[in-house]
């Protein structure tokens, strides 16, 4: 808080400079420039009771009378009311509204200091000048407080600033003491630091002598002032120290050739040298602060920690993705898949000759007789019980049934051995699913952080001239924008961030501007909240086309709710998905299914993961629920800039394309969704053109009418409308059946003008 209120104090002590200066600059005896830049700073908003104190004090305090005292009174007091009536009633305050109060706050003017006609004359001049200099302040503050100095300024600010310095050097040139004048100190310190940050030191030294030259004529300073600015200007290249000791030779030397002392000019020269001096010896922190301040930085020093910090995020992305594949390899290393059951008959019939004959009296005997093991006697016994899933005594081995007295015994080790190794089996089945699952998923995230790495990793190259074009393109309309950024990695793409007032923030003449500068139609992508009162809007290059999209949908006769779900989203504003989710069966467990799929179809593709990722992750989940919901997917992704569409199916019919000259019908073979866990989608490819409709029909229509009556409908109505279209695809299908959920999806593909 502290630090908020050191800040609000520098802002005002400075407007108090301001208009002090401002009071005291003299124009042919009037003094109209106070009152102006008042009404100026009340309009941006700076608190009109602190402002009117200022005026006060500074009208009064060079020329006292109860005449000053009267009109500053007028003019301070009028703008406090307003601003109250106008919170009052809840109206905003316009520009003209205040030129309107400015113009009456005058009108004593014209009566304080006599009625002639040469006081009427002086008085009608005051108040036309405090007009103009208003609209002066007013221009020049939207550069300074509303759009900031980020960017250049345009020529009516550029012309305000200019008229604006002219006054306030009017005004400190006339503060003196005996013709003794702190402007050459000030003066000196100011050259100094615009030479060194810019290439307008020329410019600054032929305002500073032009107000001069019409405080009071005097074109003999006017010379020496603009030749200081020039011999800077020259001798800038040699460093801080050239400019130093060449300005202040130049005054100088002017002093000795002319040795004025009437007018003191070695003291003001002196001046002169101590201001020049005086920023020759700030420290090196603050020096490179104010050529900060006094130049036309643009903020590439913060543009350029974006690319480092861009830099930063693809070297973390990199190492993350590094760490997920690794973990994908021990997810895959880890997996031990057991082998089937009659690969281990050997090791089962070991297990059942262990268990049975361990303890037997009869074990060396019985072996003896066998010449080998009891395990390879019941071998054949263990083969049947895994093969047919049990053994019988008609299984059981000669050597055992003749001589053996646990024959039932063995039976039931027989077969409780292989139902145990067989619910062993199926564990580790599940376990190595699991973790090939997890690596799928594992590596569906690292492929996502790789694109995303990618893409951090391109340079943002920041279009700083297109921004000030739009600046000034956008101030032409009357929409002034606290910041404007353009930027790109590609040259024929760019991405624009436009910080705007409340008000500006749904006018349609920020999108044209944008088109006007850009040389390119643009789409906004988004509208966020910035701060109080302002938003920030993100634009991007319109793609090259649209597409018009239509909808028809039917439920099952006498079903409450329909098990196909229907999605047109977009995922970006260069793709669109159109995607029908058929669950099995209809009503509401089959919607849920088909909800749930679609859904998770939605999210995988806006987190950017690839189409073949995306799905084998969702049929994994699908496959793992307990329900039958199976489901059919029929998806296309429209890449709007390239009119290329990415046809996805899975258990889905048909799709068609309507063309200029005919169709094409684009087949699917695949499975649906959740029955296999190592199901693979359908996908092509086809290319659309302008005026090319799409079509996506759910098996409930292509059970009615088939794919060739879809393609008839097509034929028979050449309607631009896809959603005309959609509905008479629907109604003819309903003519012949009503026993299945019905969904079309069209959607025609147009170019952008």
């Amino acid at each position: 808080m502290k630090a908020v209120n050191g800040k609000i104090i520098k802002k005002y002590a400075l407007l108090f400079v301001a208009i002090l200066l401002c009071a005291n600059a003299k124009f042919f005896s009037i003094y109209p420039f106070a009152t102006g830049l008042l009404y100026a700073l009340v309009y941006h908003r700076f608190n009109p009771i602190i402002l009117g104190a200022f005026f006060l004090v500074g009208n009064t305090v060079f020329r006292f009378s109860w005449q000053t005292v009267v009109a500053s009174l007028a003019s301070a007091v009028i703008p406090i009311l307003c601003k109250f009536l106008h919170k009052l009633f809840r109206k905003p305050l316009r520009h003209y509204l205040l030129a309107i109060y400015c113009a009456i706050s005058q009108i004593p003017l014209f009566f304080l200091w006599g009625s002639g006609w040469q006081q009427l004359l002086s008085s009608a001049f005051t108040l036309l000048i405090s007009l103009a200099f208003y609209y002066c302040c007013l221009t020049f503050g939207y550069a300074i407080f509303v759009r900031g100095m980020r960017y250049k300024t345009t020529i009516k600010e550029s012309l305000s600033g200019g008229v604006l310095l002219c006054v306030l050097t009017l005004g400190l040139y006339g503060i003196s003491f005996s013709d003794i004048r702190i402007f050459y100190l000030l003066y000196g310190f100011a050259l100094t630091a615009i030479t060194l940050s810019s290439e307008k030191s020329t410019l600054f030294g032929g305002i500073v002598a032009l107000a001069i030259f019409l405080c009071n004529g005097d074109s003999y300073s006017a010379v020496i002032i603009l030749t200081t600015a020039l011999i800077s200007y020259a001798l800038k290249r040699l460093g801080v120290i050239a400019v130093c000791v060449g300005s202040v030779a130049v005054k100088l030397i002017f002093a000795l050739v002319l040795g004025d002392f009437t007018n003191l000019l070695w003291i003001n020269s002196l001046f002169f040298a101590l201001g020049v001096l005086a920023f020759a010896l700030l420290p090196e922190k603050v020096k490179n602060r104010l050529i900060l301040y006094s130049g036309t930085s643009k903020g590439y020093a913060d543009r350029t920690i974006v690319n480092r910090n861009r830099l930063d995020m693809y070297t973390k992305l990199v190492s993350i993705e590094n760490v997920l594949r690794d973990m994908e390899k021990t997810l895959l290393d880890s997996m031990v898949s057991m082998p089937p059951a009659q690969e281990n008959k050997n090791y089962l019939a070991k297990e059942v000759s262990k268990r049975l004959c361990g303890d037997c009296p009869r074990k060396s005997s019985c072996e003896g007789e066998l010449g080998t093991t009891t395990a390879s006697a019941v071998y054949d016994l263990v083969d049947s019980a895994i093969t047919r899933g049990r053994a019988t005594i008609v299984d059981v081995p000669p050597f055992f049934a003749g001589r053996c007295p646990h024959v039932p015994t063995l039976l039931n080790l027989c077969g409780e051995i292989a139902n145990q190794y067989d619910s062993k089996k199926e564990k580790s089945d599940m376990i190595d699913s699991s973790r090939l699952m997890m690596s799928e998923q594992v590596s569906g995230i690292a492929g996502v952080l790789g694109a995303l790495a990618t893409e951090v990793k391109k340079i943002v190259s920041f279009e700083t001239t297109l921004e000030q074009r739009v600046s000034e393109g956008l101030a032409e309309v009357g929409i002034i924008a606290g910041e404007i950024i353009i930027y790109t990695d590609n040259r024929e793409l760019f991405n624009v961030i436009v910080i705007v007032g409340e008000r500006d923030a749904d006018r349609r003449e920020v999108k044209e501007v944008l088109a006007r500068v850009l040389g390119c139609s643009v789409v906004q992508n988004s509208k966020t909240t910035y701060s109080a009162g302002t938003y920030s809007l993100n634009f991007v290059t319109a793609p090259e086309y649209d597409m018009l999209l239509g909808k028809a949908t039917s439920f099952k006769e006498g079903s409450e709710a329909s098990g196909d779900t229907k999605s047109m989203t977009k995922l970006s504003p260069e793709k669109l998905m159109l995607a029908i989710c058929d669950g099995m069966g209809s009503g509401v467990d089959a919607r849920k299914g088909s909800v749930c799929a679609l859904n998770l179809v939605e999210s995988f593709y806006k987190a950017g993961i690839e189409d073949t990722v995306v799905l084998s992750l969702i049929n994994k989940l699908l496959s793992l629920r307990n329900s039958e919901d199976f489901q059919a997917l029929d998806m296309g992704v429209v890449n709007l800039r390239t009119g290329a569409v990415d046809f996805i199916k899975m258990g889905a019919p048909q799709s068609l394309i309507r063309r200029k000259e005919g169709f094409e019908i684009i087949e699917g073979a695949s499975l649906p969704m959740g029955i296999l866990d190592n199901v693979r989608p359908s996908v092509s490819r086809k290319i659309l053109s302008d005026g090319d409709m799409l079509v996506l029909v759910s098996d409930g229509i292509t059970e009615a009418i088939g794919i060739e009556g879809v393609a008839r409908m097509v034929e028979l109505n050449k309607t631009s409308n896809p959603q005309t279209l959609a509905e008479l695809i629907l109604a003819d299908a309903q003519e012949v059946s009503k026993m299945d959920d019905m969904s079309v999806l069209c959607g025609r593909l147009y170019k952008i003008v």
